[in-house]
């Protein structure tokens, strides 16, 4: 057992994991009604990962091999413009496409 990891900040991390993939998987849902109705083509931008170390059970360690870019990119159909919007709840304004 390890000690130096305090309980609270565990359960705090899964409740923000657990938060986070329920945002993303609405935003998903979303892009995916805008993609069946016409109405544009929003696809997630896959984060290029380079793994580090093995630590077995599915856990690794790695590090993000490129700068960070938006979480989602598209196009819609109304603007012919092309749109990148990041997935937090937390963003500003200023990150945030017009």
């Amino acid at each position: 057992m390890r000690f130096d990891v305090d309980p609270r900040m565990s359960i705090q991390g899964a409740r923000n994991r657990a938060s986070g993939a329920f945002f993303e998987d609405a935003i998903l849902r979303v892009c995916r009604h805008y993609w069946l109705s016409g109405q544009a083509a929003i696809d997630k931008t896959p984060e290029p990962m380079q793994p580090i170390k093995d630590l077995g059970g599915g856990r690794f360690v790695a590090h993000y091999a490129k700068k960070a870019q938006p979480d989602f990119q598209g196009t819609s159909r109304a603007a012919g413009q092309c749109a990148s919007r990041p997935s937090t709840p937390t963003a500003t304004a200023s990150s945030r496409a017009p």
